[in-house]
């Protein structure tokens, strides 16, 4: 049984955007990298497998895997040796029971984002067939939420809206508001003192008000889209400056009673 290194690389076509504007700014395509690792040990009989995840974002959509089989080649010289990849559920490129030659190195996989695959690989020659030699169940990152907006409102509050992503399952959302500006009483320094929030939403809700902000502040807002363990490598972004508390009150003029006195004024003749 051969280890395999896989290197998961998940494309999205929403990311964070660099605009400022005071209430929303369009979404924009930019570059971002993102890498995690993590070792999975497999039920027993199974291969280690070294999980690689590069988050690239891009304007293509989906999870790109790529299976390194270390040491390929090694084994290649046996009569008619291949391996062959299955996987489910049957939404990829290339299609299942995919086959390639013993030697091959790697098999590349494009899958969607935010599903749940359990792939299996089998090695077969002259001698036997369908060996299974490494299987494994991997969720591929969600996509972003869609459609974020922020609508303003009094007493220090504002309204977060968004859609669930156009592709994939999702069970959940965080958002991190970030204070870039004190606001009114909270002097020139980035966020004035103000800690960064963050904040979970069940996969069901689509609004979250935010409270207590300060006057005139001006933060950013980061939208992630959660997948059990798994969160959405890119993030929509919005930055939002909330309005100044002031409240205008008339003056009291003191307007004091005088006492007249009407002085009747006789005419002279």
């Amino acid at each position: 049984m051969k280890s395999l290194s896989i290197h998961k690389i998940r494309g999205a076509s929403c990311v964070k955007c660099l605009r400022k504007e005071k209430v929303s700014c369009e979404i924009e395509v930019l570059p971002s990298m993102m890498w995690k690792r993590s070792i999975v040990q497999g039920a027993a009989g199974a291969a280690l497998a070294l999980l690689w995840l590069a988050s690239h974002v891009g304007p293509a959509r989906g999870a790109d895997l790529v299976i390194e089989i270390p040491g390929a080649g090694a084994g290649g010289g046996a009569e008619g040796g291949r391996y062959r990849l299955d996987y489910r559920p049957p939404r990829g490129e290339p299609r299942p029971n995919f086959t390639v030659p013993a030697r091959a190195s790697t098999i590349n996989f494009q899958g969607l984002p935010g599903t749940k695959y359990h792939f299996m690989l089998y090695y077969s020659n002259d001698s036997f067939t369908d060996l299974l030699t490494w299987n494994q169940t991997i969720i591929t990152a969600p996509e972003p939420p869609t459609n974020l907006t922020v609508s303003l409102g009094r007493n220090k509050q504002a309204t977060i809206s968004w859609a669930p992503p156009s592709h994939g399952d999702y069970t959940g959302f965080r958002f991190k508001v970030i204070p870039l500006t004190g606001g009114a009483a909270g002097g020139g320094g980035a966020g004035g003192g103000e800690a960064a929030r963050n904040i979970t939403a069940e996969g069901g809700d689509t609004t979250h008000t935010l409270r207590e902000l300060a006057p005139g502040g001006t933060y950013q807002l980061h939208a992630f889209t959660l997948l059990h363990d798994k969160e959405s490598a890119a993030y929509a972004s919005r930055n939002f400056t909330t309005s100044l508390d002031v409240r205008r009150k008339s003056d009291d003029v003191a307007c004091p009673i005088q006492r007249l006195r009407v002085i009747e004024a006789r005419p002279r003749y």
